[in-house]
């Protein structure tokens, strides 16, 4: 007797979170409509997000260094962990213009064009990163299926590093209005 009105209870309950729209409506963000706004918080967006994958790119530069200076590292790792710390400079290298919090909106405001010009000059840099982290990727994967055992846990923070990198540098392309472009 005492699980009917709990059963009921229930169903009313499962019935009023289906009906009621609040609960399952997908969060908004709000844009602003003033073009410098938006400008402005899309170059803001995309630096923290550069200031993330450069963070992920010197811990991935730092850990391919230690990979190729373990013991028993044969030439081929060894040499192919330089090719991914050069990739990785060259991909930390075209994003470091952009990591800095731009100016303050009233000073924002005063150089549009400039800073239009700005966003633009970073989509082609970020791709150009991103092509850069690509190859390393490539290497590191490789690199991780023909590599003796010993070396796949190091191996596996490079490529988590690189993965990470890749996907702040993906969100700042988008942070800035932007699409990531295939090679």
């Amino acid at each position: 007797m005492r699980l009917v009105p709990l059963a009921v209870f229930g169903c009313l309950l499962l019935a009023g979170c289906k009906g009621n729209p609040a609960l399952h409506a997908a969060p908004t963000v709000e844009v602003p409509s003033d073009p410098a706004e938006k400008l402005r918080e899309q170059i803001r967006s995309a630096s923290v997000q550069l200031s993330a994958a450069k963070e992920s790119l010197q811990t991935a530069a730092k850990a391919a260094e230690d990979v190729a200076k373990l013991a028993g590292a044969p030439k081929e790792l060894k040499d192919g962990m330089q090719d991914v710390e050069d990739s990785v400079n060259e991909a930390s290298a075209d994003i470091d213009a952009y990591m800095t919090e731009p100016k303050a909106l009233e000073e924002f405001r005063k150089d549009l064009k400039t800073q239009e010009a700005l966003r633009v000059k970073a989509l082609a840099d970020c791709n150009d990163g991103l092509l850069a982290l690509d190859d390393a990727q490539g290497i590191a994967g490789s690199l991780s299926e023909s590599a003796p055992g010993k070396f796949e846990n190091p191996l596996e923070e490079v490529e988590g590093n690189l993965d990470e990198a890749s996907d702040a540098i993906k969100g700042a392309i988008e942070a800035l209005g932007g699409k990531v472009e295939k090679p």
